[in-house]
């Protein structure tokens, strides 16, 4: 499966990956989607969003003083709308910050990372190229 498989499924599950330091939750690190029997694993990190996909549900991870805990959240209506298309969150400077789903009936679910913004009165912008997110899914690790 790569991203332009997703358009016109539904989404099965959205599970967000907190990160907890010393039984603390810190902030929210990942987004897992799951389309078919797929996870796609989002990552936003300071200049860039990376996307893979992974076959097995994530599962809590503890590391000494640190947890990674994936939490399910109910969306009633991501399982009811299909995806038609999924784009790029970009910032004025052109810097990815997230991915964006765009589901029918007008429903629209962002994903971003807002620990690196900007003082921008335009702060998104939708960077439309879905030939190139398969190459991208495919060929990042990590």
């Amino acid at each position: 499966m790569n991203l332009s498989d997703c358009i016109g499924k539904t989404i099965k599950k959205i599970l967000l990956e907190w990160f907890y330091m010393n039984n603390e939750p810190i902030s929210i690190i990942r987004l897992y989607v799951q389309i078919d029997d797929v996870y796609l694993n989002v990552l936003c990190s300071e200049e860039n969003v990376y996307i893979k996909k992974q076959e097995n549900c994530p599962v809590k991870m503890d590391v000494e003083n640190f947890v990674y805990i994936p939490i399910e959240k109910n969306i009633d209506w991501l399982i009811q709308n299909k995806i038609l298309s999924i784009k790029y969150l970009v910032d004025s400077i052109n810097i990815k910050r997230g991915i964006l789903f765009l589901f029918e009936n007008h429903h629209n679910f962002a994903y971003y990372n807002m620990g690196y913004e900007i003082k921008d009165e335009g702060i998104f912008e939708i960077d439309v190229n879905i030939e190139q997110l398969p190459y991208i899914l495919d060929n990042v690790d990590i």
